[in-house]
């Protein structure tokens, strides 16, 4: 039996403030998760966006030793407003290697 998306998206929340050393503020109305600098909403889908896959696809395959990464532009917006998507595993990775060497 499926869980309520409610209850998932609490679980969400959770795991991406504990593998980022962060703080769970959703419950107080405001961002989900607090982590560094990084103020984090998180969201989840039934089925990935199958084009998005294909563009990680293709950055993960051309990024060698590098973190790979989309950068989204709508077409007609100013480029300050394009979305920047990096793969959770390599952030989370790069934060707690970054924290063990404090």
């Amino acid at each position: 039996m499926k869980k309520p998306s409610r209850r998932r998206g609490k679980e969400l929340e959770r795991f991406v403030a504990g593998a980022l050393g962060g703080r769970r503020l959703g419950l107080l109305g405001m961002e989900d998760v607090s982590a560094g600098g990084l103020s984090i909403e998180c969201k989840e889908r039934e089925r990935p966006i199958k084009t998005l896959d294909t563009w990680m696809e293709q950055a993960v395959g051309n990024a060698g030793d590098k973190i790979p990464a989309v950068v989204l532009h709508i077409n007609g917006r100013r480029h300050e407003s394009d979305y920047l998507i990096l793969r959770f595993g390599d952030v989370a990775t790069n934060c707690k290697s970054r924290e063990e060497k404090k």
